[in-house]
């Protein structure tokens, strides 16, 4: 497996996006980076699957899927914070997160969705954890790229991370 990390930024502390290689040519273009409409020069952007450094707390979303639509359509996504900075990592699945939809319209996510919905709280150095967070789908989950964005209120870095997602 190939590691490679991509400056998202001007200052060393930026996010960087550190993932398999594309898995057919081994390689990724120098540089590229998933687009988004919205995306900013400071975002740091991913495929969905891929993993993001945001000064050691390395963050892994999966791609969206059909959340529990008992209170209305949801997208959720499973995301992995896994703290590697030496030091306690925040996190807050109920503010920090959004979704951006086909026709561009950002939403906060939901408290619905699924049963292992990511909270709120701090992850020791070392420390791993997986949890959901889920988005209000609106009508009918329409086709087309989505954006899941994490936007901290309370993080490492103050730089917002994209995970680009075609559905």
């Amino acid at each position: 497996m190939v590691i490679i990390a991509v400056s998202t930024g001007g200052d060393g502390d930026a996010p960087k996006v550190a993932s398999p290689a594309d898995p057919v040519s081994g390689t990724r273009e120098p540089g590229a980076r998933p687009a988004f409409p919205g995306a900013t020069a400071k975002d740091a952007v991913a495929q969905a699957g891929e993993t993001v450094d945001a000064e050691g707390l390395r963050i892994t979303t999966t791609g969206l899927v059909d959340g529990d639509d008992t209170l209305g359509p949801t997208l959720c996504t499973a995301v992995t914070y896994d703290n590697q900075s030496g030091r306690p990592a925040p996190f807050n699945g109920g503010f920090d997160w959004k979704s951006q939809s086909p026709n561009g319209a950002i939403l906060s996510n939901t408290f619905t969705g699924s049963d292992n919905l990511l909270r709120s709280g701090e992850l020791a150095p070392g420390g791993k954890m997986t949890a959901d967070v889920c988005f209000d789908a609106g009508q009918g989950k329409p086709p087309g790229q989505y954006v899941v964005l994490l936007d901290p209120t309370s993080r490492f870095g103050s730089d917002r991370i994209a995970w680009v997602n075609a559905r």
